[in-house]
């Protein structure tokens, strides 16, 4: 969710300082909150299952409690789905 929030203000720190010109800079950005879509220009995001994303970090947890000193994969990785909208 702060991928997307960071983004839109940044878009909105350039628009005010009269730097962002839609042909010259594309911003792509991550979560696809509500938020995205609804800016001016709609941001171009990428979208995560976020119950998966929940799921993985809850059995991560459990994981980690039940076997502590357990050497773990660092990463894990989920498949988005990049929404192209006007921000690229």
């Amino acid at each position: 969710m702060t991928a997307d929030i960071l983004a839109i203000e940044f878009v909105h720190y350039l628009k005010e300082r009269n730097l962002y010109h839609q042909e010259k800079i594309a911003i792509i950005s991550f979560d696809d909150i509500i938020y995205a879509s609804l800016f001016d220009p709609p941001l171009t995001t990428i979208r995560l299952d976020q119950v998966k994303k929940g799921e993985l970090a809850m059995e991560t947890l459990a994981d980690l409690i039940k076997e502590p000193d357990k050497t773990r994969e660092q990463s894990q990785f989920l498949i988005g789905e990049l929404i192209i909208r006007q921000s690229s």
